[in-house]
């Protein structure tokens, strides 16, 4: 995690940790100050935001950025369901590791499945899903991606099924 010129830990720090047992990359995120309430519990569609965070770091490490997505090519990815079920707490200054699951990939969309962990004992924290589709931004329609972005997310998924 990254250190401020205090020394305290930036909230929401998230890197790759690596592919333990092969697969997709882990992401790992620090629950700090800002992230919590006042039972220093951090908000339940945090959740959403961490899943969020490491899909855009995964694509980043697949070289397709949200930028080219919806700048160059005018693709959005709405959300179109999502489910957690929240099984431990989380609290301040834990680490949460976020594994993602890409599947369900078709040229209209895709399904994220995601687990997290909390890093110093391994207890399940969360897991569930999202639903993504693609849409053409200009008309807000839905629309079918070209045969290169379809190669990128069959690729995240063939790798988030890996095993060692």
């Amino acid at each position: 995690m990254s250190a401020d010129h205090d020394g305290a830990r930036l909230s929401h720090a998230m890197a790759p940790t690596g592919r333990p047992g092969g697969g997709a990359p882990v992401y790992a995120v620090e629950i700090g100050f800002a992230d919590v309430d006042f039972a220093r519990m951090p908000f339940f569609a945090d959740y959403f935001s961490w899943v969020e965070r490491a899909l855009e770091a995964w694509l980043h490490a697949n070289g397709l950025y949200y930028r080219e997505l919806v700048g160059a090519r005018g693709v959005g990815l709405p959300i179109v369901e999502a489910h957690c079920r929240y099984t431990a707490p989380l609290g301040l200054e834990d680490v949460v590791e976020v594994r993602l699951v890409l599947s369900e990939v078709t040229r209209r969309g895709f399904r994220i499945g995601f687990d997290m962990a909390r890093r110093v004992d391994g207890a399940r924290v969360a897991h569930g899903h999202v639903l993504r589709r693609f849409i053409d931004l200009a008309s807000k329609k839905p629309m079918e991606i070209d045969d290169d972005l379809l190669r990128i997310f069959h690729a995240m998924a063939h790798e988030s099924r890996e095993e060692s």
